[in-house]
Formats: C-alpha cells, structure tokens, sequence
C-alpha cells in the first residue's frame, strides 16, 4: 500500500503590536476540509497571538482555515495543501475579515 505524502501550514500570528509577553491571546485555529477528498478532515486547536502556529501532516487537498479569539472570527481564508509543501500563511490584521481596531481579549 502505497503512503500518502501529506503537507504542512503554518505561519505567525500578528495582530496590531500585541506581544504575548505583556498580553497572552488564545487564538483557537480550525482546519476543516473543503472538498471530496479533504472533507474527513478536521484538525484544530489553540495557540498564541505573536507566535508561530503550525499543522503537520495534513493530507492533500483543499482546506478551510478559521481562526477566533474569543468567539469573535478574524480569519476565515481558503487554503490548498500539497504533498511534500509548506503552506506558509500569515495571520495578521492586513488579512483578517475584522477591523483592525479589534481587541481581543487576553486569555483565562
């Protein structure tokens, strides 16, 4: 049985000048198949605004990604994966679906 050659995403998360030293923000980050082959697929968990977040191993195909702060949607973008390849997204207030003078609350 031939392997499936999966691929990555990942990139920063950035918003305004928050620096997760003086604000810790819980950004929970979904990745949800978007196709036939992909839509099996449900990855997700949180991370931190200002640093890195990162899927391994995630099949081929087309993706959903969305990512929240408190309830509150700031990313929701569409994203292909390929085997072998990085998709390096940048989460940052330049591509979010809110405005940038959003402030999102710090984490429990």
């Amino acid at each position: 049985m031939a392997t499936v050659r999966k691929g990555k995403v990942l990139g920063k998360l950035r918003w305004q000048e928050i620096d997760p030293r003086n604000k810790l923000v819980r950004i929970h980050i979904s990745l949800t198949g978007d196709d036939v082959e992909t839509r099996d697929v449900r990855l997700g968990r949180d991370f931190m605004l200002g640093r890195v977040y990162e899927f391994r191993d995630v099949p081929p195909g087309a993706y959903r990604l969305v990512a929240a702060a408190g309830g509150t949607t700031m990313w929701d973008m569409k994203v292909q994966v390929s085997a072998d390849k990085d998709v390096v997204m940048d989460l940052t207030n330049g591509n979010s679906s809110v405005s940038s003078d959003f402030d999102p609350p710090a984490a429990d």
